[in-house]
């Protein structure tokens, strides 16, 4: 079972115009000023994404343009693979070579680009794939726990507790659709 919890600013600005029109499409087949204005909305939606993603780059530590928009390149194939790869154990050691950067480096200019370090955008994966498989599945805690990646049920339900408020089996008491 593969999870990928992208959280990138511009997924909330265009993701959900593009699905929107994708379901409102069949019943306005014929109507092209709907469909035109439709495709002028997702231009604009576009445009700011770019203009997000210019301000994310520009605010880089990097003299040249050039090394900012590799640096963030490389930041977003270390955030790719680790969300590919969050159930395993990920260091920055193991992270750092996916980007050529140092350690130290990548931790820096990781918390620099996203506003949190990789030890806490994986945990922050770990935790909202645990609380998904909790409210969809019978599987007992300490399965999901393994399965997203934690070897100890104390610190896990520890870390669950801290994030969501409630220990994993009250959130899922609470946040279970009734049968």
């Amino acid at each position: 079972m593969s999870f990928h919890d992208r959280t990138y600013p511009h997924d909330t600005t265009l993701s959900p115009a593009l699905q929107a029109l994708r379901i409102a499409l069949p019943r306005h087949r014929g109507d092209a000023g709907w469909l035109a204005e439709r495709l002028h909305e997702l231009v604009e939606r576009l445009l700011q994404v770019q203009h997000g993603l210019g301000a994310e780059v520009a605010a880089l530590p990097a003299a040249r343009a050039a090394t900012r928009e590799e640096l963030y390149r490389r930041l977003h194939r270390v955030r790719d693979y680790a969300s590919a790869c969050f159930q395993q154990p990920l260091t920055l050691g193991d992270l750092a070579p996916i980007a050529a950067l140092s350690p130290n480096h990548l931790l820096r200019t990781f918390r620099a680009a996203f506003g949190e370090t990789p030890h806490q955008y994986l945990t922050r994966l770990r935790l909202a794939r645990a609380r998904q498989l909790l409210t969809a599945t019978d599987w007992p805690v300490t399965e999901i726990c393994l399965e997203v990646g934690y070897e100890s049920l104390g610190s896990f339900s520890s870390l669950f507790r801290r994030e969501y408020g409630l220990a994993p089996s009250h959130l899922r008491q609470l946040e279970r659709p009734p049968a």
